[in-house]
């Protein structure tokens, strides 16, 4: 599963945030040849999780992208 978000966070790091946190995802630019035009955002697998596993795990998802996407709502505000 994609979740794409053109030019709204830096996708490279909320993969690293995510990996903290003890999610794995891959960020979108690095599919990418052309990094200028490419999509930001998040490919996700979940074929291997634990069904009981994975609600909690897109809970710390959203945190960290919600945190990500945080200091670009107040800027904007």
């Amino acid at each position: 599963m994609c979740g794409a978000c053109a030019g709204c966070m830096d996708d490279r790091a909320v993969a690293a945030d995510a990996l903290a946190a003890g999610v794995v995802t891959r960020p979108l630019i690095n599919y990418f040849m052309n990094h200028e035009r490419a999509l930001r955002g998040l490919m996700l697998g979940y074929a291997c999780v634990p069904n009981d596993e994975i609600a909690p795990n897109f809970a710390k998802l959203a945190d960290v992208i919600e945190h990500a996407l945080m200091p670009m709502h107040m800027a904007q505000a």
